[in-house]
Parts: structure tokens; sequence; C-alpha cells
């Protein structure tokens, strides 16, 4: 694991794209031992919703299964039911399996194999090259994800900002130092994300855009170098009040030239499918209007969800 962070970090100073690899595990335990298993090979996996895993069970190979975990941590596995094996490692959940069979048979043997890990979705935005959503593996951490974004867009001074890491789940937002992690080598700072966590990584330099239309708060909002339309209409409030048609989003800018240009945006390709061609990166002086929806615009509710994110990532 530590060859994979060193490589992850090689990628950023470089800056390259990041590709994670699928790890295969397994363990192979009985009722009474725990010795790990010769085929064992990273005991320090521990299995998250959405890998598939394969049980087969010695003594009756007709329970064998293929399954996969479902995002809660459990699966469902005939005779015993219904079981919580997320955040296990193979042998531990080799273990729990035997003890649950324990009244239907003598001493069973497990073999519980990790054979494709799940997928990690999470969404980078800010002074990244390529801000978008990415899938890392199950057990993805802050570095995988900027990895995955081509890394820190401006780091000429040497100088690297405080990464912010918002979750669905709720909670405080959590500030992480990459100077420390990047420069100071704090590799304990490299935490892991969860499923639909969103990282901003803002730019050194600020400028203000202004926000009109159907937002909470509208008027002119002061973002980041590299921040991108989403940033900002989050910034301004999108909540069920302001109604919000984010398919009709009405950009205007100002050219060097004297020139004025005013383009249409429908922001929900970047918002559901992390597709950052939709979301446009700002310029000083951008003037942006989002009209009121007539009716629940179609995905109103994911779009919604991630906007909400990454305004408490702007608001902690």
């Amino acid at each position: 694991m530590r060859r994979l962070r060193a490589f992850a970090l090689a990628l950023l100073l470089l800056p390259a794209i990041f590709a994670a690899g699928v790890s295969t595990i397994s363990a192979q335990v009985d009722q009474d031992s725990e010795a790990a298993s010769p085929f064992e090979i990273d005991a320090s996996y521990h299995i998250q919703g959405g890998d598939q895993i394969a049980i087969a069970i010695d003594d009756d190979p007709t329970l064998a299964q293929s399954l996969t975990v479902l995002d809660d941590g459990t699966i469902d596995f005939p005779p015993v039911g219904v079981l919580n094996i997320g955040g296990l490692s193979p042998q531990e959940a080799s273990h729990l399996i035997a003890l649950h069979l324990a009244p239907y048979m003598r001493r069973p043997q497990v073999v519980v194999s990790v054979v494709k890990e799940g997928v990690l979705e999470v969404t980078v935005l800010g002074d990244v090259k390529t801000p978008g959503k990415y899938e890392l593996r199950s057990q993805g951490r802050l570095l995988d994800a900027i990895a995955a974004a081509g890394g820190i867009d401006d780091v000429e001074t040497g100088v690297y900002p405080d990464a912010r890491i918002a979750t669905p789940g709720g909670g405080d937002v959590a500030t992480i130092s990459l100077q420390n992690l990047l420069q100071n080598g704090d590799i304990s700072l490299d935490v892991p994300l969860e499923q639909g966590a969103v990282v901003y990584v803002p730019g050194r330099m600020t400028f203000d855009v202004q926000v009109l239309g159907s937002v909470d708060h509208p008027g002119i909002i002061v973002v980041h170098e590299g921040d991108r339309l989403s940033v900002a209409i989050a910034a301004a409030g999108d909540s069920r009040q302001a109604n919000a048609d984010l398919n009709r989003i009405e950009l205007t800018r100002h050219f060097a030239n004297g020139t004025v240009g005013t383009y249409k945006v429908n922001l929900y390709p970047a918002l559901e499918k992390g597709d950052e061609r939709y979301d446009v990166v700002l310029k000083p002086g951008d003037t942006i209007f989002v009209p009121e929806a007539n009716g629940a615009a179609t995905g109103q509710g994911i779009a919604s969800a991630i906007l909400y994110l990454i305004g408490s990532l702007l608001h902690f």
C-alpha cells in the first residue's frame, strides 16, 4: 500500500492521470483457527459495498456462491441469511460465515475471496487539470482522487492549498493541508474517501462574478481561479425555494477585444455524469443568469444534492 501511495504522489507531482488497479484477495480459515491463509495477498484489505466476492464451503460445494456486497456492507447468504461483512477482511468474513454455519454443519471450512473490487465514485473540482466525476478503487484515498483529475493545475510557486472534502452523509467538511501531504510527506493526511464524496482544491487567486435569477443569494460571488460554473451557482444557493432551471443557464462574458458573448449552458450533464465540458471555467467579470424552472426539471434531485455538497465546501 505504501508503494501505491508513493506512486499516486509521483503522479501528482509529474502530473499525470492515475489508473487504479484491482486486487484479488482470498482467505481461508476454519472455525477454530486464527492462522492467515497462504493465499492471502493483502490482509489489510477491508470489504466494501460493491465488491464482488466468492464464498466456498469445503464441506458442501453446493453452497458456493458469487455475490455482490450491497452498499450497506451486507450480503444475503443462505442458509444463514443477511450478514454484515462491510469493513471486514476476507479472513474475518470467513470466520463470521463459519460461525453462522456452525448450527448446520460440523467445523465448516470457509473460503472468502474478493474477486473484484467495487468502485468508488467521487467528484473533483477546483484548481485541478481535469475536474469531473471519477471512479476509484473501493478504498480510494485523497491522492487517488486528485491524481485521477490530472493533479493540481497551478503549482508554480511550490505552495499547495488546503483541499476540502464533503460527503453525502453530512458531517463536518474535512480540510487537508496538501502542503504537508505533498511537500512534507505526511501520508497520514491521505485520507480515505466515501462514496459520492466531493473534493475541492481552491486556486490561489480570487475574482468576482455575478449570479442573477433563480438562486438564493443573487449578486456578486467571489470565486477562485480554476472554479467552474457549478461552484458559482452552489455559492449563490440552489435550494428548493429557488426553483432553478439548470439546463437553460445563460453565461455572458466580456472579452479583451471589447466583444460580448452570451452562451446557453446545460449544467445537468456535468453534475450527474461529471462531464466537465458542460461546467464552464469561470473568468473575471462573468455574469450568470439562472432562469426559473417550469415545474421539476429532470435530474433536479441529483443535481441539487451535488450542488449542496459543493456549497458546504464553500461555506464551511
